[in-house]
C-alpha cells in the first residue's frame, strides 16, 4: 500500500477503529449465538434427564409389582426369605431390597437403610402415594428408591422396598461431561424431604442467568425437583470461535488486505494513468511535443486521460505558437533560444538573431482594417518560411526558431552560422520579399522591413541581452531610412548604455523627487501680454549630462516611468499655479505636456479628476497639450481618451500640428480647443518663404473654419510676429519673446506685467 498520501494517516486509525467495533459486534452476535445454543442444548439435556427420570420411576414400580407376585408373609421362613432376596439381588440393576412391616425392617439385602423407610413414613404422613424416594450425593453415585406395599390384611401394613441406580442422572452427567469436558456441574433438590412424585404431564421451567464471576447457571424446575447446571467462565470462553481481541486482529488485516487490493487496483487503473498525465504535464516545456499515448480502451479513466492529452496538447500549441501566423510566439521562441544558447557554447558554435520589424505597417491597418493587416502579416509570415527553408541555407533552421514576437515583429535564429556572412545572405532575402512593395489581393502595399542582425556570443550570451541588442540595431535600421539590415556595433552598444543610465537616473529622480519645471511664456498676439504659460519638466542630473527631455522622455515612456513623471508634473504645476494666482493674481492658463502613453492609460482622467480637486484649480485655467503624433498607433481610443478629459472641463491642445499624420479631414474628429503649430513651420518664415506662408496660411484657415485658436511657436522675429498676427493668429511663443524662465524668474515676469497693467 501507498502510504506517501497523507490521507492514509487517518485512514489506517480509521480502519483500526471500524475493524474493533465491527469485531464488538460481530463477537456480541456469537455471544448472544452461543447463548442461546447453549441454552437450547441444556433444555435438551434437562428434558431428557425428565423423561429418564419418568421411565425409571415407571420401571421401578414395575419391578417392584413383580417382585410382590411373590408371597413375602411374615409367616414365611426368614432363611427362604432371605435366599430368595439374594437370588433378586444378583441382578445388575438391584442395588438392595428389603421387607419392611410397619416401619422396621424385617429382612434386606444391601444398601437399602433404616433412613430410608423413615422418609418413606413421613411421606405417608403427608397423604402422598405411589412415593419414591431419591438418594443424591454430588460425591457418591445417586439412587432411587421404590416402596411398594404387599399386604393390607396384616395388622401392620407390609412394604417391599427396592433400591435401584439412578440411572437418568448418570446419564444427564455423561452427556454433559461429552458435551463440556467434565467442566461443568450439576446439582439435582428433591422437594419433601426428597420424597417426590414424578408427573409426566408437567412442563417444566428452565432459566440461563449469568453470575458475578461470569459463568453461567442453568435452572430447570419441575413440581418436585429442581436441576441446575453450572458452567463456568473458562468454558464459555472456550465455547467462542475467537477471542474479541483475535476477532479485532483477523478483521483488521482483512481490511488492511482489501485496502491495499482496493488501494493497488486504483493505482494501476485510475492513479497511474492519471500521474502519468500529470508528470507529462508538468515536465513539458513550450513547444516540445506531448509525450503520451493515448489510451486505446474505452474505459471512462482512459477516455479522461485521452481527452486531457488532446486539451494539452492544443493548450500546448496555444500557448508555445502564435494563432495567426502559426510560428512560435515570444515565449516559445525565448525558451528555444536559451535552449541552443547552451548547445551552441557545448560545442563552440556561433548563431545569429535577425530581429524583423516591418515598416509603415500600421499605415495597412488604418486603411484598410485590421483584417487585411492581419492577411499581410500571414502572408509575409508564408513567404518567410519559404524564403528560410534548411535546404537554401548554409546555416540549420529548425522548427520553432522562426517565430512572431509582437504585432508586426518577427524573428529568426540561425544556429551553426560560420560567418556574419550568412545572416547578411538571410537578411538580404527577407528584404527582397518587398522588393517594388508587398503585392496582397491585387493591391500593392507600401511595406518593408527594417532588420537587426545580432551574432553570439560577441554581441551577447543571454536570451535578454541578445533581444535587447537585436532591437536596438533593428531601430537603428529604421532611423537610417528603413527597408535595410543593421548589425549590431559598438555605437549601438555606447546607445543601449546610455539609455540605460537615463533610465538608472530617472528612477532614482521619481524616488526622490529630483525634477524641476521651467514656465515657457505664451504671449497674446496683438498686445503682446502673458495670457499663459507651458511648463516643461527637467532633470537636473540628466541636464548635467546634456541629457534633455527630448531625450529622456521617449526612454520614459519606453520603461513605463512616464506614468510617474507626469503625475509629479500635473501635481507641482497646479501647487505653483495655486502660488501665482493667489499672490500676484494672475489669471493665465497652465499648459501641461502629457505623454501619449496617457492615451492609452484607463486610469489618466481619474488621475487628472483627482489632482484638480486636491488643488481646487478651475479645471478650465489647466490645458493639456497632446503631440499629433501620438495618434498614430490608435486614432479612435486616442479620441475616446481626449473626450474623457474633455469632460473634466479642461483645455485641449494639439501640439506640433502638421508633423504627423493627421488628414486635415480628421482634424474635426479631435475635441481640443487650440492647435500649435510647429516650429518647423515658423522658422526661416519672411518675405521670401512663399511655401512657409502658404502651410502657414492652411493652417490657420483650417483653425478658423473648425473655430480653433492658434498659437504658433517658434517665433524668432518681428516679421514672423507681425505676419501671424495679421494671418488671424491668436499666440505667440518663441525664444525671441521670452526663453523658458526657472520659478523665481517667471515670478519677477508676471509682477512686472501685473505692474505695467
Amino acid at each position: 500500500m501507498n502510504f506517501s498520501s497523507r490521507a492514509h494517516y487517518f485512514i489506517i486509525p480509521l480502519l483500526i477503529a471500524a475493524a474493533f467495533m465491527i469485531a464488538g459486534g460481530v463477537y456480541h452476535f456469537t455471544a448472544q449465538h452461543r447463548l442461546l445454543q447453549l441454552e437450547k442444548e441444556l433444555q435438551f439435556y434437562s428434558l431428557q434427564f425428565h423423561l429418564g427420570l419418568q421411565k425409571q420411576v415407571s420401571n421401578s414400580e414395575a419391578f417392584a409389582t413383580l417382585v410382590a407376585a411373590r408371597s413375602f408373609t411374615r409367616s414365611a421362613d426368614q432363611e427362604e426369605l432371605l435366599k430368595t432376596f439374594q437370588s433378586l439381588n444378583l441382578n445388575p440393576s438391584i442395588k438392595g431390597i428389603a421387607l419392611v412391616t410397619g416401619n422396621q425392617i424385617q429382612i434386606r439385602t444391601g444398601e437399602v437403610n433404616q433412613q430410608a423407610v423413615l422418609a418413606f413414613y413421613r411421606a405417608i404422613e403427608q397423604g402422598k402415594t405411589s412415593l419414591v424416594s431419591f438418594e443424591y450425593n454430588a460425591n457418591s453415585e445417586p439412587f432411587i428408591t421404590r416402596a411398594y406395599r404387599l399386604n393390607d390384611n396384616l395388622e401392620q401394613p407390609q412394604w417391599l422396598f427396592v433400591k435401584l441406580p439412578f440411572n437418568a442422572y448418570r446419564e444427564l452427567q455423561q452427556h454433559l461431561n461429552q458435551y463440556f469436558a467434565q467442566d461443568a456441574t450439576t446439582e439435582v433438590s428433591f422437594t419433601s424431604d426428597a420424597v417426590v412424585q414424578i408427573r409426566p404431564d408437567f412442563k417444566g421451567k428452565s432459566t440461563l442467568i449469568e453470575l458475578e464471576d461470569g459463568a453461567y447457571q442453568f435452572d430447570y424446575q419441575q413440581a418436585n425437583y429442581q436441576l441446575l447446571i453450572k458452567v463456568p467462565k473458562s468454558l464459555m470462553d472456550n465455547l467462542m470461535p475467537l477471542s474479541y481481541i483475535q476477532m479485532s486482529a483477523i478483521l483488521l488485516l482483512m481490511f488492511l488486505f482489501a485496502a491495499f487490493i482496493v488501494t493497488a487496483l486504483l493505482h494501476l487503473r485510475y492513479l497511474q494513468p492519471v500521474r502519468s498525465l500529470l508528470s507529462v504535464i508538468q515536465n513539458t516545456q513550450f513547444g516540445e511535443a506531448v509525450k503520451l499515448k493515448k489510451r486505446r480502451s474505452k474505459h471512462v479513466v482512459d477516455q479522461l486521460v485521452n481527452t486531457y492529452i488532446d486539451m494539452l496538447r492544443k493548450l500546448n500549441r496555444l500557448a508555445a505558437y502564435d494563432h495567426l501566423t502559426g510560428l512560435s510566439n515570444r515565449t516559445h521562441f525565448q525558451y528555444l533560444l536559451q535552449r541552443q544558447l547552451r548547445n551552441s557554447a557545448r560545442h563552440g558554435r556561433k548563431m545569429a538573431l535577425l530581429y524583423i520589424d516591418l515598416d509603415n505597417f500600421k499605415k495597412v491597418n488604418d486603411h484598410y482594417g485590421h483584417s487585411v493587416g492581419d492577411q499581410l502579416l500571414k502572408a509575409f509570415s508564408e513567404r518567410l518560411l519559404k524564403s528560410t527553408r534548411p535546404s537554401d541555407l548554409v546555416a540549420n533552421l529548425t522548427k520553432g526558431e522562426l517565430a512572431r514576437l509582437a504585432g508586426d515583429e518577427f524573428a529568426l535564429l540561425l544556429t551553426n552560422v560560420e560567418s556574419t556572412m550568412v545572416a547578411e545572405k538571410v537578411g538580404e532575402r527577407i528584404l527582397s520579399l518587398f522588393e517594388g512593395g508587398f503585392l496582397l489581393d491585387g493591391i500593392n502595399h507600401n511595406v518593408q522591413a527594417s532588420i537587426g542582425i545580432v551574432v553570439t556570443p560577441d554581441d551577447g550570451n543571454d536570451v535578454a541581452t541578445l533581444l535587447q541588442n537585436a532591437d536596438a540595431a533593428m531601430y537603428q535600421a529604421k532611423l537610417k531610412g528603413k527597408n535595410r539590415l543593421q548589425f549590431y556595433n559598438k555605437e549601438i552598444a555606447g546607445g543601449i548604455q546610455r539609455k540605460q543610465f537615463i533610465e538608472r537616473v530617472l528612477s532614482k529622480a521619481i524616488e526622490h523627487a529630483h525634477f524641476h519645471l521651467v514656465y515657457m511664456p505664451i504671449y497674446e498676439a496683438k498686445e503682446k501680454t502673458i495670457v499663459g504659460v507651458e511648463v516643461l519638466i527637467r532633470a537636473p542630473t540628466l541636464t548635467a549630462k546634456g541629457i534633455g527631455p527630448e531625450e529622456f522622455i521617449p526612454v520614459a515612456e519606453s520603461t513605463g516611468l512616464i506614468k510617474a513623471i507626469d503625475t509629479w508634473v500635473l501635481n507641482e504645476s497646479m501647487s505653483r499655479l495655486n502660488y501665482v494666482s493667489d499672490r500676484y493674481g494672475f489669471d493665465g492658463f497652465f499648459a501641461i505636456n502629457i505623454s501619449a502613453v496617457e492615451l492609452h492609460n484607463k486610469e489618466f482622467p481619474g488621475m487628472v479628476r483627482s489632482m484638480l480637486m486636491k488643488h481646487q484649480v478651475q479645471p478650465e485655467r489647466i490645458e493639456l497639450e497632446i503631440t499629433e503624433t501620438s495618434f498614430v498607433d490608435n486614432i479612435e481610443g486616442s479620441i475616446r481618451q481626449l473626450n474623457h478629459l474633455k469632460s473634466l472641463g479642461v483645455s485641449l491642445s494639439l501640439d506640433d500640428f502638421g508633423t504627423g499624420y493627421t488628414a486635415f479631414t480628421q482634424l474635426i474628429e479631435f475635441p481640443v480647443d487650440k492647435v500649435k503649430i510647429d516650429r518647423s513651420f515658423i522658422k526661416d518664415l519672411d518675405a521670401t518663404a512663399t511655401d512657409k506662408r502658404r502651410m502657414v496660411d492652411i493652417v490657420l484657415a483650417l483653425a478658423d473654419l473648425y473655430q480653433l485658436e492658434v498659437i504658433a511657436e517658434g517665433v524668432e522675429n518681428d516679421y514672423q510676429i507681425d505676419y501671424l498676427r495679421d494671418r488671424g493668429c491668436e499666440m505667440l511663443q518663441g525664444f525671441y519673446l521670452s526663453k523658458p524662465l526657472s520659478w523665481d524668474d517667471f515670478q519677477a515676469l508676471v509682477e512686472r506685467n501685473l505692474a505695467a497693467s
